[in-house]
């Protein structure tokens, strides 16, 4: 490859000073990669504490949560590839300035997410029996896992709204809040937790019971942290108005080193202008985080 490179290949060339490591890049790639990796480590946590509690319920009662648990994945995987698809989109809207596609992509994607959660709890409130047969054929187990899919599932709404904050945040290049939310769900439900699995009265029920009530808190968390990033990241929304007289801007009010360029542009198309005359602009201006951006296209009317 490096022959073909130096020998035939024209169009690419090796230079040698793109090798030295660019530690603002890397950088960069941390602050948004590691908070989105250590929320896998949380799940890890999250996981290794529901099967503390579980020790003292039997093998049945662990094998029970550990075939509803995969079956719970599979369900919300419909969900994530939408949520993730999100993450995509409202990255390139933003990157170009659209605010408004933003908020409009977290919108559709949380409807759409929350009607397919919806279809899948009442699948899983109906015949979870019926799915978990062909894993296991041990009543007990069956049992367990079922109490565990028709109780879990009443908060796939919450679920799936945490999937969509979590891939928002990573297409606004922020993804500091989702390890907040996560880590905010692993302390109010593994101490608890913990603390009631040492209960003589403590039933496999609590368990699940306190995961409704801690991913609702999650999803709320993650939806208030989302509205503060919007609030601080994207534009407020200018309304555009129909009379395109109305939102005409004098260029002597844009500022006095726009009018050398805006001249110079007429004169290159062929056009002049007289004296006396205000040229006027129709625009719609958006004032991106970093940088002015012009929305529409300007129109220039002597």
């Amino acid at each position: 490859m490096w022959i073909y490179v130096r020998t035939s290949e024209h169009y690419v060339t090796i230079d040698r000073k793109l090798w030295r490591p660019q530690l603002a890049q890397w950088k960069r790639i941390v602050n948004i990669g590691l908070p989105a990796g250590g929320e896998f480590a949380i799940m890890f946590l999250y996981m290794a504490v529901i099967y503390y509690a579980l020790r003292n319920f039997g093998a049945a009662a662990q094998a029970g949560f550990g075939i509803g648990s995969r079956l719970l994945g599979v369900i919300q995987m419909p969900a994530l590839s939408i949520a993730f698809a999100a993450g995509a989109i409202a990255g390139q809207n933003f990157g170009a300035g659209n605010s408004a596609r933003v908020r409009q992509t977290f919108k559709s994607v949380s409807l759409l997410g929350t009607a397919v959660m919806i279809a899948f709890t009442m699948i899983a409130q109906w015949g979870p029996q019926s799915v978990l047969g062909g894993f296991s054929k041990d009543p007990e187990t069956i049992a367990v896992g079922a109490l565990f899919l028709r109780m879990v599932s009443l908060n796939l709404v919450a679920q799936g709204l945490i999937f969509v904050c979590s891939s928002m945040f990573q297409g606004l290049g922020n993804t500091r809040p989702v390890l907040l939310s996560s880590g905010a769900r692993l302390v109010t439900y593994a101490l608890p937790l913990i603390w009631l699995s040492a209960k003589p009265d403590f039933r496999i029920e609590h368990v699940w019971y306190l995961s409704i009530a801690t991913t609702t808190l999650q999803a709320g968390l993650s939806l208030w942290l989302l509205r503060q990033e919007f609030r601080k990241r994207l534009v407020p929304l200018v309304p555009w108005s129909q009379d395109r007289n109305k939102t005409a801007v004098s260029l002597r009010d844009l500022g006095a080193g726009i009018l050398p360029n805006t001249r110079d542009a007429f004169i290159r198309n062929g056009l002049s202008l007289e004296p006396g005359r205000i040229c006027m602009i129709s625009s719609f201006s958006q004032i991106a985080p970093s940088r002015p951006k012009l929305v529409s296209d300007a129109r220039a009317a002597l």
